[in-house]
């Protein structure tokens, strides 16, 4: 008997911080109109840890950040979303 001389695959060592369903569902809202104004003033790039790029326009928020993830908080629970929440804290971030 010898050794399986099959193919070779390192360990991905990315961290995932958070569920990237969770994280669409965060961004779409917080780029919905009910929350930004329709004044945008050029675009962000935001990267994620696989590293997939997204082009965020920056635009005037309506609201203030306690409010919006209140507002967020509501709608997902309100749209039986409940399990796609991100906590609380990983929206401040």
């Amino acid at each position: 008997m010898g050794i399986d001389q099959g193919t070779y695959k390192e360990a991905d060592n990315t961290k995932e911080r958070c569920d990237p369903v969770k994280l669409e569902y965060f961004i779409s809202f917080i780029t919905s109109p009910h929350i930004l104004i329709g004044l945008p003033y050029g675009h962000t790039k935001v990267t994620d840890s696989q590293g997939t790029t997204y082009d965020l326009p920056q635009s005037i928020r309506q609201t203030g950040i306690y409010e919006t993830i209140d507002m967020y908080i509501a709608y997902m629970k309100e749209m039986g979303l409940e399990k796609l929440l991100l906590k609380r804290t990983t929206c401040y971030k």
